[in-house]
């Protein structure tokens, strides 16, 4: 996270009102997010994929793996 919170010093330092935020790259859910903002000074989080995207992957993976567990009745 240090190169996050460098990317925050040098925004700051160009602009000391600016906003800065996390998004994309290595957060993917709840606790990267979390991390960031815990270890860093940035103000907030711009969720995108990993608030549609990945939730909706995850569901369909859970599930189509639960039918891939499904014992057949095999004929002949």
């Amino acid at each position: 996270m240090r190169s996050h919170q460098a990317m925050f010093q040098a925004a700051t330092a160009v602009r000391p009102d600016v906003l800065v935020v996390a998004h994309g790259g290595p957060f993917e859910d709840a606790e990267s997010v979390a991390r960031v903002l815990e270890t860093t000074d940035v103000v907030g989080y711009l969720g995108a994929s990993s608030i549609e995207r990945l939730a909706v992957e995850r569901a369909v993976s859970g599930v189509v793996r639960a039918f891939k567990g499904l014992r057949t009745n095999r004929v002949g």
